[in-house]
């Protein structure tokens, strides 16, 4: 292919091997990706369509790049576990595993996804950090023939979606159908595991409780599970319950300021940084600390699988809109702009607004989604931007430390079976609460182990005093501006212990929450600092 250029790397996602005469180049399971090959080899003709179907009838995570009968097949799998670039220069188009491969000098930083960074922590659509390159987005097709002419077509396989149909089947059969489909994915990932030891992070929360529950169920041996953060905060208190009751070996890791403060400035964090992050997402930096720890202190044995409950508040249903009235694209704009991009409190003007609104047309436009409920829009919209760029990639702090991942959640067993969830069903995790509830396993799902606090502790007295002085003398809205000073020592305060308490201070008032210090920092340490100052002068979000 003298105009399609093929600049791979071999890393700690990525490697190959040859497929008759042929380089594959391939991310994830192996097995899997060599039956996605067999089927496709077993075709007289292949087509798109064909191709479509295989994909979609496969099971994630792959990144798969080669060459079959004359074409070049770039495919990422339904959630986009491990994303592909791609650049057009000098009449080349230029494919890679790794954008750093791409960089063209001299380099072209692009504003517009450093903007999108500074709203929700991850560049949006197919961009990146980098003008001219740009990202597969999930469950898609680059197909080419070998005399590539310059018409680049991306093809989708799939949507994700929700039904609004209405249905005869009851919440009890609905009830049976996700146990049989919950107990297949884990049937699943004992068989991958193979005895491997699987590393459960287990929070206060439902998900990864599950997984932990399940995993004592199917009888796995060789499990241990960790929780970090504040000492005496609910996380900790439910997860020590939780593993006492399964008598999983369990480890809990308090955070200590200074030794945060040490990993931030480190060469092992830009390292890190460099990885995992793809020039487009704030990447995961708390998992990636205390795992090194518990690696250090062998607690967790290198060749373990790591199983986290991500994303299973979204995929069951608990972001879903409640409000049922008819819906139209002011609304779906405001609830983006409400929930996805507020980082940063002044970056709301009215330029910034008009910006955010033509993404989003953009993103209805490209989809062909007129005739699509909004609510259904707004799910997508969250699916291919927060959940695949920065949730998923929130994996690649396993990888990072050379350890396998596996998410039960985002399964394509799961995701299919919820897509075909009806909304009322669905919505308020209804099915989902329902299912926990009836299973109640070792009475580990009963109301009183889902009360999570945000304070704990002599602070949880002084909020709840504050709370009530405020009440008296001040707007509620005022009330929450002040007691968010305060979240320095919150349940997720230790995100904020990266930094000092008087650099916390001094941005509090103009952040929504830790990621905004945690994106504006990362950004910074890629070299953007005129970039950032330059907006900064444009739309004064930060003080000077």
């Amino acid at each position: 292919m003298n105009n399609i250029e093929l600049k791979l790397s071999r890393n700690k996602n990525w490697n190959f091997f040859y497929y008759q005469t042929e380089k594959v180049w391939y991310a994830g399971d192996l097995c899997n990706v060599k039956e996605i090959l067999f089927k496709i080899k077993k075709l007289d003709e292949i087509n798109i369509q064909k191709l479509k179907n295989i994909l979609l009838n496969s099971n994630n995570k792959f990144g798969l790049i080669f060459k079959f009968k004359n074409r070049l097949i770039c495919c990422t799998d339904t959630i986009r576990s491990y994303p592909i670039f791609y650049s057009k220069q000098k009449n080349k188009l230029l494919i890679s595993n790794d954008p750093k491969k791409l960089f063209k000098k001299p380099f072209v930083t692009n504003n517009n996804a450093i903007i999108d960074c500074l709203l929700s922590g991850y560049a949006h659509g197919r961009s990146t950090l980098h003008k001219n390159i740009h990202s597969m987005l999930a469950a898609e097709i680059i197909f080419l023939p070998t005399k590539y002419l310059g018409n680049l077509k991306i093809y989708k396989y799939f949507l994700y979606n929700f039904t609004f149909k209405k249905t005869k089947k009851n919440l009890n059969y609905l009830n049976k159908k996700l146990d049989i489909k919950f107990n297949k994915v884990i049937s699943k990932l004992i068989k991958k595991a193979n005895g491997r030891q699987i590393v459960v992070p287990l929070s206060g929360g439902l998900d990864s409780r599950l997984i932990l529950c399940k995993l004592h169920e199917f009888k796995y041996k060789n499990i241990v599970s960790f929780t970090y953060g504040l000492k005496n905060n609910s996380d900790v208190k439910y997860a020590k319950i939780i593993a006492e009751s399964l008598d999983i070996n369990w480890k809990f890791i308090p955070f200590e300021k200074s030794r945060f403060q040490n990993f931030y400035n480190s060469s092992f964090k830009n390292k890190y940084d460099l990885f995992a992050d793809h020039s487009l997402s704030l990447p995961n930096y708390q998992d990636v600390f205390f795992l090194k720890e518990l690696l250090d202190k062998k607690f967790i044995e290198k060749k373990s699988i790591v199983v986290n409950g991500q994303t299973g508040d979204f995929i069951t249903g608990g972001q879903i809109p409640i409000n049922q009235e008819k819906k139209n694209f002011e609304y779906f704009n405001k609830e983006i702009s409400l929930k996805h991009f507020f980082l940063f409190n002044r970056l709301s003007n009215s330029s910034i607004q008009i910006y955010i609104k033509e993404n989003l047309k953009n993103f209805i436009k490209d989809k062909s989604l007129k005739n699509k409920n909004f609510d259904e829009i707004l799910e997508l919209w969250n699916f291919e931007e927060r959940q695949t760029k920065y949730i998923i990639n929130g994996q690649r702090a396993y990888e990072f430390m050379s350890l396998d991942w596996f998410l039960p959640f985002w399964d394509n067993e799961l995701i299919k079976f919820w897509n075909s969830v009806p909304y009322k069903f669905k919505v308020n995790q209804m099915l989902y609460k329902h299912y926990l509830r009836k299973w109640n396993y070792k009475s580990l799902f009963e109301e009183k182990f889902n009360q999570v606090h945000a304070f704990t502790g002599r602070i949880s007295i002084i909020v709840r005093l504050l709370s009530i002085f405020l009440s008296i003398t001040e707007p509620l809205i005022n009330k929450r501006k002040i007691i968010s000073f305060l979240d320095y020592y919150s349940r997720y305060g230790y995100m904020y212990n990266f930094f000092s308490l008087n650099y916390f201070l001094r941005y509090r008032s103009l952040i929504k929450n830790a990621f905004a210090l945690h994106t504006l920092r990362w950004l910074l340490d890629r070299g953007l600092k005129s970039e950032i100052e330059f907006l900064n002068k444009k739309y004064k979000f930060l003080k000077k």
